[in-house]
């Protein structure tokens, strides 16, 4: 029950995430773009500056050294010699950008299949948690209207849960997912979720104090201990929810990139 109706409009939906700007950030951040040219040519965060200060200070001096040998022993051999150094500087070129391309390769192939398996975990955990709780309804036929209230504000707020959880870890244009509807909520919690950044802490913390109540009106007739397990898979999957926002919030360092981008 993830996905059954879609917002329509341009106006996101009441819960959609307000991301923080990336310059508070205390990290670097920062955008390819199309061609990579401002990329490239960015100053804040690079390395290039300082390394070409000490780079062309030892460049000049080994110039200089260079010169005077070739006037002091004379110039013969200079041009096979150069020769060589030309092979040995493109061989150590193309190591080490051999070596940047296959460790940030690395890194992307290991992140797409950990953001992937973390994703499809944390469905799993909370889908879980909302079918046994659902089995562990009173049958209680004079409770059946209880039941069925709790029933389908429980879904609801798990389809909400889900949604705002893929919201704070994409990067897209549209971040409009699929939910159920905002049915059983009162317009005051739907305008004070609508403030918050952090709406996945705040529809947990719904859901759980939405348990105990059930539990302590009977609508959850199950035993304390098999209903533990409803509030481990819940809280196992804030975990991998906070596992996937270190993948969308902590970029690629940006020395690192912009080097290899350049090479």
């Amino acid at each position: 029950f993830f996905c059954c109706r879609r917002f329509s409009g341009r106006a996101p939906p009441p819960w959609s995430c307000h991301r923080r700007q990336l310059g508070e950030a205390p990290m670097i951040t920062y955008e390819i773009g199309t061609w990579g040219f401002r990329f490239i040519f960015r100053l804040q965060g690079s390395v290039f500056p300082k390394a070409l200060v000490i780079s062309s200070t030892n460049a000049v001096a080994c110039a200089g050294i260079y010169m005077g040998c070739q006037h002091i022993f004379g110039k013969d051999g200079g041009e096979q010699s150069g020769g060589v150094n030309a092979v040995h500087i493109w061989t150590a070129f193309n190591f080490v950008l051999g070596f940047l391309i296959l460790f940030r390769t690395r890194q992307a192939y290991d992140k797409f299949w950990e953001g992937g398996t973390l994703l499809q975990q944390i469905r799993g955990e909370w889908f879980n948690a909302a079918s046994s709780l659902v089995a562990f309804c009173n049958p209680d036929p004079k409770m059946e209207r209880e039941v069925e209230e709790f029933q389908h504000l429980l879904v609801r707020l798990i389809s909400m849960l889900y949604c705002s959880a893929l919201q704070q870890v994409a990067v897209m244009k549209d971040e409009r997912f699929d939910i159920i509807d905002i049915g059983g909520l009162d317009k005051e919690s739907i305008d004070y979720l609508h403030a918050k950044v952090d709406k996945v802490e705040v529809i947990m913390q719904w859901i759980q104090r939405l348990l105990m109540d059930a539990s302590r009106s009977g609508i959850i007739a199950a035993a304390p201990p098999l209903t533990t397990r409803v509030y481990q898979e819940l809280s196992k999957g804030m975990v991998k929810v906070s596992d996937a926002r270190k993948i969308a919030e902590f970029l690629f360092p940006f020395p690192y990139a912009q080097m290899t981008t350049v090479m």
